[in-house]
């Protein structure tokens, strides 16, 4: 009897075999081992850690950690990611529920003419009576084969990615409202200096009609002033709208009306040092970001329904079982002789379905050849990314260096030029000028300031911003 068990399990699995053959997955991953940064890689500066989970705080801003702690807490953006999560975890659930026996209570009531020519002799052929059935149905399925088990442990790993993908929401946010405020901080700088540039253009204004009035200078000349002052006027109101368009801005990403913005004091920022890279990249990156780990999570979820796939060409074996009560008559439901019983196994092998299982097993592989490559994009993206970042930080660099240098001999000319002016030898419009070029370096200079604070965050967001530490809690659990 064993050796026939044995050669029926052998005839079922090459049966399977022939079933399923020629359709498997053709993607593979991509050996992070073998990538490298290159040259953005050679010239990082000293290592440093991983970003820590709350990295903005290293800006140094109280106000900063206050306005992300709002974010984090009330966003609808975070809202909707997590009840995707939820999702993703009832899913899981009602998967985990197919592996376990299931137990119905059963009640059926019936009126019904009964045939004169059927089973039932008279009394009851050709006359109506009441029927009934009370009982407890139970039916469980032999997961021999894997099939539930995969489904489940499936539906486990997509809900570990959208927890993944929570994070990375979480992680874009904390993005956004940094660079906003950064940016509220950089409109500000600028405006200060706009208006700073205002009062030289009007004062040049003013110095430029008199002077036409005592015939020293032509019309173009004053003009030509006229239409600086304007400009510098419209200047001063762009940034106005610029500043509030900001605060609104930070105030939707905060969860709150746009009149949350207006109470957002100036920044107290601190440039961020030059940034270096964690000693294990590329591959340490793949579990640091949560984008890259969600790919990977899908790829590996999309491997289990493979699996599940392959394991539906396997035979089915269920058992099915009854207790309660049944009779023809309700008064005779509950007595004691209409009790009923019931159990036997049902077992069911797939010969042809016209294709439909090796479609089936198609698609999902697939999807796997799909969700590999997704994952092998997303490894290459992320490391473009910090490549990117790196070199955006060193550009901003190197044209502050140039740019710091130009302002400090526009400054120390325009000092002289202040002395000259004092000792009578030259003019006051000349001081101004002076002034004024020097305040135009300084905006370069602030907008160069700018592109640094938002390469150092984007630099954070590259090597996933802290996600480690809260990949191992709360994540989903089963029952195996």
């Amino acid at each position: 009897m064993k050796i026939h068990r044995i050669l029926l399990l052998l005839g079922v699995t090459m049966l399977t075999a022939c079933a399923t053959g020629g359709i498997a997955p053709k993607s593979t991953e991509v050996d992070a081992g073998r990538l490298s940064l290159g040259k953005a890689g050679e010239e990082a500066g000293a290592p440093v850690p991983w970003p820590a989970e709350e990295w903005w705080r290293a800006y140094g801003d109280p106000q900063l950690d206050s306005l992300v702690a709002e974010a984090l807490a009330g966003s609808p953006f975070l809202q909707v990611a997590r009840a995707r999560v939820d999702k993703a975890l009832a899913l899981a659930g009602a998967a985990d529920a197919a592996r376990s026996p299931r137990v119905d209570a059963d009640l059926q009531l019936e009126r019904q003419r009964f045939s004169e020519h059927d089973v039932y002799p008279p009394p009851y052929g050709g006359s109506t009576w009441n029927s009934g059935r009370l009982a407890l149905d139970f039916s469980y399925e032999f997961d021999f084969w894997g099939r539930n088990r995969d489904r489940f442990e499936a539906a486990l790993t997509q809900a570990e990615a959208a927890r993944a993908d929570a994070y990375t929401a979480r992680l874009l946010l904390a993005v956004a409202v940094t660079r906003s405020y950064m940016e509220f901080d950089r409109l500000l700088a600028q405006r200060d200096i706009a208006l700073a540039l205002q009062r030289d253009k009007a004062e040049l204004n003013r110095l430029q009609s008199l002077r036409r009035e005592a015939g020293l200078d032509s019309e173009a000349e004053l003009k030509q002033a006229a239409a600086s002052l304007a400009a510098a006027n419209s200047d001063v109101a762009a940034l106005d709208v610029q500043i509030d368009r900001v605060r609104h801005q930070l105030a939707a990403l905060l969860g709150k009306g746009p009149d949350r913005g207006d109470g957002i004091a100036r920044p107290g920022l601190a440039l961020a040092e030059a940034p270096g890279l964690p000693t294990v990249l590329p591959a340490g990156l793949l579990g640091r970001r949560p984008d890259v780990m969600a790919q990977k999570l899908r790829a590996e979820a999309a491997s289990k329904e493979v699996a599940a796939a392959k394991a539906a060409f396997y035979p089915n074996v269920n058992l099915a079982a009854f207790l309660g009560a049944q009779a023809l008559g309700l008064d005779q439901l509950l007595k004691a002789g209409s009790g009923i019983a019931g159990v036997g196994p049902a077992f069911s092998l797939p010969l042809f379905d016209g294709g439909r299982l090796r479609a089936n097993l198609a698609a999902r592989a697939a999807d796997y050849d799909a969700a590999v490559e997704q994952y092998n994009l997303a490894v290459l993206m992320a490391l473009r990314d910090v490549a990117d970042t790196l070199a955006s930080w060193r550009g901003a660099e190197a044209q502050r260096a140039s740019r710091a240098a130009a302002l400090a001999d526009l400054e120390a000319h325009a000092g002289l030029v202040a002395k000259r002016q004092a000792a009578g030898l030259t003019s006051r419009m000349a001081v101004i000028e002076a002034e004024s070029r020097a305040l135009a370096m300084k905006q370069a200079l602030t907008d160069l300031d700018a592109k640094r604070m938002e390469a150092s965050v984007n630099l954070a967001r590259a090597l996933g911003g802290g996600y480690p530490a809260l990949a191992g809690a709360d994540h989903p659990q089963g029952t195996n």
